[in-house]
């Protein structure tokens, strides 16, 4: 997490510090939490540096998941209000369909999917599918930038893919491999990502937290048929103990989050990375081995494809099976860096999972739509069409910036929204109180946060 204002600069300087005298090796950053802002960017060595926030341009709009966007443009920082996103063109409301089973199945993903009277999205609007909807599908049919499916109820068509680059809209069931033998269903479409297991969500966990409370909100999931998760930093313990009693664990090591500099030669300094992460949590039981958070200053696109294709390579040469290479901050990485990081995804020769720590940033809840969330929040809609089953976590998520109160009410509604789009989330934070988040802190708040998810 990197985000805070002038204002807390001293305080941070003085975090660093006490951090730093306590013998923690690893670097401490913060971020403006709006745009126009000012904020400090603070390191391990003592030394800090003001920055700028950056606005997004109106060529970084929102659009269908497939469709190639313009290539994001930076700006100076402004303090110009943005204009609420349009909603894209198949995404917008709600009601359901309960579906039957023994027919080609579908669920849809994190978003709302109109329903038309025919296959195109001229056609009048009849209807529209709720997020993580099951529906029955009896056709398929191509129709302008998307695939169309039928409603086996009659009901009329939905958008299930993009066609350029081809990216589907849907998950797959019990019941989805019988979609091949529907008419109209595309011979060469990719393989639709099975929702194999229940949904993995919990929280971060750093030095502090109160493993009895995990456990009690481990067990209360589980009863629940949802799989506890936690992203644990700096508590190595605490990520062993989880992974015995049946969390998804995503183990951070406790080295900077980042090299200090990056060196002329991505693989030999990925190499070298990789080698200190799984040095550092030898011994250690974990699900995923998360290798490095919120990295800044890439020498390019092309050098971060680089670094992260050999971080996932090294680590595959040493025995790690699950790899989060680069956990990118809120709103990163660029749109148009996507055509070179993604293939380094998609054809990783272990399991990758494209990363990201989802906050709105301005002061908004964390399931809100409005303003700079489309850019923040929801950047994941438009990065996931590059990646075509390739897994997405969140190793982190909070409201605002992450410096207020968990409203479990909003966590609730955010979850609704996104179950099912990750592999695994973890809200931020169950630990000691750190820097300027102690009113983040969900110690002693896991309960609450359980009946969120479950209601």
């Amino acid at each position: 997490m990197r985000r805070t204002n002038d204002a807390l600069a001293l305080v941070l300087v003085a975090v660093v510090c006490f951090l730093a005298g306590a013998g923690a090796d690893h670097l401490v950053r913060a971020q403006a939490g709006a745009v126009g802002q000012s904020y400090i960017v603070l390191y391990d060595d003592h030394t800090w540096a003001y920055a700028g926030a950056v606005a997004p341009t109106p060529t970084d709009a929102p659009h269908p998941p497939g469709v190639t966007p313009s290539p994001t443009l930076t700006v100076p920082p402004t303090n110009t209000p943005r204009p609420d996103a349009t909603p894209t063109p198949e995404i917008t409301a709600l009601p359901t369909v309960a579906p039957e089973p023994k027919e080609c199945v579908l669920k849809t993903q994190g978003f709302v999917i109109n329903i038309r009277a025919s296959a195109s999205a001229t056609a009048a609007k009849v209807g529209s599918l709720s997020a993580g909807q099951t529906v029955r599908v009896d056709e398929f049919q191509a129709g302008g930038a998307y695939l169309w499916a039928r409603l086996s109820d009659g009901e009329g068509w939905f958008a299930s893919a993009a066609l350029t680059p081809f990216a589907w809209w849907v998950y797959g069931v019990t019941g989805t491999e019988l979609c091949d033998d529907v008419d109209g269903f595309p011979e060469d479409a990719p393989a639709i990502v099975i929702i194999a297991r229940a949904p993995a969500v919990g929280v971060w966990v750093g030095p502090g937290a109160d493993l009895g409370e995990l456990a009690t909100f481990g067990e209360t999931l589980k009863a629940a048929g949802l799989i506890p998760a936690a992203t644990v930093y700096g508590y190595p313990f605490a990520a062993s103990y989880l992974y015995d009693r049946g969390w998804t664990v995503a183990a951070r090591p406790w080295i900077n989050d980042c090299p200090a500099t990056w060196g002329a030669d991505p693989v030999a300094s990925a190499r070298a990375w990789v080698s200190a992460a799984v040095a550092n949590l030898d011994g250690v039981r974990y699900t995923w081995l998360s290798v490095s958070n919120e990295c800044g200053g890439w020498p390019s696109a092309q050098y971060a494809a680089d670094w992260i294709e050999a971080v996932i390579e090294a680590a595959a040469e040493q025995g790690v099976t699950r790899v989060i290479p680069v956990v990118w901050n809120s709103g990163a990485p660029e749109l148009d860096w996507m055509k070179t990081l993604a293939p380094v995804y998609v054809h990783a020769p272990i399991v990758t999972c494209f990363a990201v720590n989802v906050y709105p940033v301005d002061d908004l809840p964390l399931s809100s739509h409005a303003g700079i969330a489309p850019w923040t929040t929801w950047r994941y809609v438009q990065l996931r069409a590059w990646l075509p089953g390739v897994p997405l976590c969140a190793t982190e998520a909070a409201r605002g910036d992450g410096t207020k109160a968990a409203d479990m009410a909003d966590v609730g509604a955010w979850w609704k929204q996104v179950e099912g789009d990750f592999e695994f989330v973890t809200l931020w934070y169950a630990a000691m109180p750190l820097g300027h988040w102690p009113l983040a802190n969900l110690r002693g708040r896991l309960s609450s946060l359980a009946l969120a998810l479950l209601s």
